[in-house]
């Protein structure tokens, strides 16, 4: 949205118009901390020393464009703040992707309908995961997972209080990867106020990962931040062109009945629209903005879910002091 040329905010009111008709609710960004080198974000050097404060006057009135666009249509914003820098970090380091934090916070905290993904999809660059086959008595993974979860839960919470510190009431989360066998997502959720996961694959195996990252017993939700269908993305990575409208359509709705019968708050697909700078079919729309197959049906589901609300069978049984 920051880097292509045929992205503005003519084209953003568009879009966010056409979410708000076919019952999407929220748009989440990311790749953006790269534009704080606005005349050249690809070649962000992965640092967080990259983060220019302030940002590029390009980059601030083109996010101020984003947001107020999206509120006029009632459409939130889930703001990714950070991009493919690894979350081990020296304390310096740490103090400028906080700085970073706090500035744009600070910005949006009067709008209403934004909330914060950390980082879209953390990498340990140093720390890797002993990885599945491990056995429950292997005490040398144990202590592995464990000084992998601390490093993690060191540089999420640092990035939450930031967040925090300017915005008491701002939603913060991470938006992790679906694998099963890394520590982080199970014992570091201090300081973030809901779950977040991503999944691309069968709906079956989408369960197992939002049974284990839902955290509501500690008052945090669990969401399904990026999803989308393997089939037919993995058919597009080979080159073939055809949308397979029949089987993105029973995925998408299998995937969001599945999350909405386990108590999740939102889901989002990955992604709104194609691209008319490069081949990403992806989208659930053309690049022109024609709707494919799937958003209609799509548009339904949501319409459906909205009538559905929860049932308070009211307690008969009274307490007496």
């Amino acid at each position: 949205m920051w880097y292509s040329q045929n992205e503005n905010p003519l084209v953003w009111a568009r879009d966010f118009g056409d979410m708000a008709d076919y019952g999407m609710k929220f748009l989440r960004i990311l790749h953006f901390s790269p534009f704080a080198k606005a005349d050249h974000p690809e070649r962000v050097d992965k640092s967080p020393f990259s983060l220019t404060l302030p940002p590029p006057e390009k980059t601030c009135r083109q996010t101020d464009a984003i947001v107020q666009l999206a509120n006029y249509s009632n459409v939130s914003v889930m703001l990714a703040l950070h991009d493919w820098i690894p979350w081990e970090l020296e304390e310096d380091e740490l103090a400028a992707e906080a700085k970073w934090d706090a500035y744009w916070v600070d910005r949006y905290k009067a709008w209403p309908g934004l909330f914060y993904d950390i980082q879209n999809e953390p990498h340990a660059g140093r720390i890797k995961p002993f990885g599945p086959g491990r056995r429950w008595t292997d005490l040398a993974a144990r202590d592995g997972e464990r000084r992998r979860s601390d490093c993690f839960h060191g540089w999420q919470k640092v990035n939450a209080d930031a967040v925090h510190a300017v915005h008491p009431k701002a939603a913060v989360t991470t938006g992790h990867l679906q694998t099963l066998d890394a520590a982080e997502k199970q014992l570091s959720t201090d300081g973030i106020d809901f779950s977040n996961v991503h999944h691309y694959g069968d709906a079956g195996h989408l369960r197992s990962v939002v049974k284990l990252t839902d955290r509501r017993f500690e008052g945090r939700g669990i969401s399904l931040g990026e999803f989308g269908s393997r089939i037919a993305h993995d058919a597009r990575a080979r080159g073939e062109i055809d949308d397979p409208a029949e089987h993105s359509i029973r995925h998408f709705l299998r995937v969001n009945h599945y999350l909405y019968g386990m108590g999740g708050a939102f889901s989002g697909v990955w992604d709104w629209k194609d691209f008319q700078d490069c081949v990403f079919p992806w989208g659930m729309t053309f690049a022109d903005g024609t709707p494919k197959d799937v958003l209609p049906a799509y548009r339904n589901m949501t319409m459906m879910f909205r009538a559905a609300g929860p049932i308070v069978n009211e307690s008969h049984t009274h307490h007496l002091p």
